[in-house]
């Protein structure tokens, strides 16, 4: 391999009737990063792994995804130097109820928003925080249905 533009690839895959596993990683000296991705699926579930990392335009993402028939979750984890901020959403669902959270923080214009919602078949709730320095504040909502009735709560 030459130096100029040493780097390595390895990819492992198992097999055994449905389940396999793939493990790739990728590495670079000049633009210097590595990959690593990690499936493994039997029958219908399955989990992903996508790490990525630079050295110029600093940043890593991490995604994880996981199934089995329906239900399903997701988290991804993003961060960057030069514009630092980070992102974690997770999302489940098992038929119809679900959730989901949504975190996300900046340091130049710095806030953080958390968002959860959760359905069963009608019902479900939705909460929202949201903070900011320069312009400080927080918003709180709740909201919850169940058939026709519900309440929705503000605090601002």
């Amino acid at each position: 391999k030459p130096n100029e533009d040493p780097y390595r690839i390895e990819t492992i895959e198992s097999s055994n009737e449905d389940p396999y596993r793939i493990e790739t990683i990728e590495s670079s000296n000049e633009d210097p990063y590595w990959i690593q991705t990690i499936e493994s699926s039997n029958e219908d579930p399955y989990w992903i792994q996508t790490i990525e990392s630079s050295n110029e335009d600093p940043y890593w993402i991490q995604t994880i995804k996981s199934s089995n028939e329906d239900p399903y979750w997701i988290q991804t984890i993003e961060s960057s130097n030069e514009d630092p901020y980070w992102i974690q959403t997770i999302e489940s669902s098992n038929e119809d109820p679900y959730w989901i959270q949504t975190i996300e923080s900046s340091n130049e214009d710095p806030y953080w928003i958390q968002t959860i919602e959760s359905s069963n078949e009608d019902p479900y709730w939705i909460q929202t925080i949201e903070s900011s320095n320069e312009d400080p504040y927080w918003i709180s909502t709740i909201e919850s249905l169940n058939e026709d009735p519900y309440w929705i709560s503000t605090i601002e």
